[in-house]
């Protein structure tokens, strides 16, 4: 379970903390960027930075603004403070992104690779990174490991397309142990994507259980399904956005159903 702290609840005043908090410039890479740069690598390998917002202390005095209650063993309400970045808060995702800038910046000198993909290569908590050789591959990955453990940070879910970049990850820090035997079709999933390491290719998993009372609210809602975020879809997708097209010229409500045609 992943716990989110409700930051946007009203107090008695009728503001919430996250009303009064200042969200920060946005640090976060671009989607399709990331994914497009760490395809010009041909040995890539993926990653995750596990629970980064719970690696970050809050100070002290901040840190009293984000108070829970708790209820004990004896069933009895206690009072506490959470003392690292939340999830919920609305400052926490530029808090996590400017502080692993920080650590690149603060490593540069011990762990040069770091730098670069910890500021370019990352989406969020999610590292994809890559190099022409094995060998550069295995530098980057080690300097990547060194300059987050500074920090008390640790890399998990672990994926490549070359078994020699997954040499001596614990076998438990691996998406998938087994993905390089032979007819392994197995997939990791990746920025919203369905990576596949054995033959080093995109896939897309589609599960729609249609309605059978068609609203435009349905019919919205299948299409927005289809997460395509380099475009790999659009000749199949640009019927489904054409179809929604034809439904919005009737200005229904979204509870309403279309003409049958």
């Amino acid at each position: 379970m992943r716990v989110v702290y409700d930051a946007s609840c009203k107090t008695s005043n009728g503001r919430s903390l996250n009303d009064i908090l200042c969200t920060g410039p946005a640090l976060q890479n671009d989607l399709g960027g990331v994914i497009l740069n760490w395809r010009l690598h041909r040995y890539v390998f993926v990653a995750d930075i596990t629970k980064m917002y719970l690696c970050i202390d809050m100070h002290e005095e901040d840190a009293q603004y984000q108070r829970i209650f708790w209820r004990d063993e004896k069933g009895l309400i206690k009072e506490y403070f959470l003392t690292t970045v939340t999830f919920g808060t609305a400052s926490a995702p530029f808090t996590a992104i400017r502080v692993i800038h920080q650590i690149a910046s603060d490593e540069r000198e011990r762990y040069p690779l770091a730098e670069h993909v910890l500021k370019k290569e990352i989406y969020v908590d999610d590292v994809q990174t890559g190099h022409e050789t094995i060998d550069g591959a295995l530098k980057i990955r080690n300097d990547v490991i060194a300059a987050l453990q500074s920090a008390g940070m640790e890399l998990k879910k672990w994926a490549s397309n070359h078994p020699d970049i997954l040499e001596s990850i614990p076998t438990t820090d691996l998406s998938n142990s087994s993905i390089f035997e032979i007819d392994n079709k197995d997939s990791i999933k990746t920025l919203g994507l369905y990576w596949h390491p054995n033959k080093d290719g995109f896939g897309f998993n589609l599960k729609f259980s249609l309605n059978p009372i068609f609203t435009k609210r349905s019919i919205l809602s299948t299409v927005a399904r289809l997460f395509d975020p380099l475009g790999y879809l659009a000749p199949v997708i640009i019927a489904a956005k054409i179809l929604l097209k034809e439904v919005w010229r009737f200005r229904i409500e979204r509870k309403d159903e279309p003409p049958h045609h």
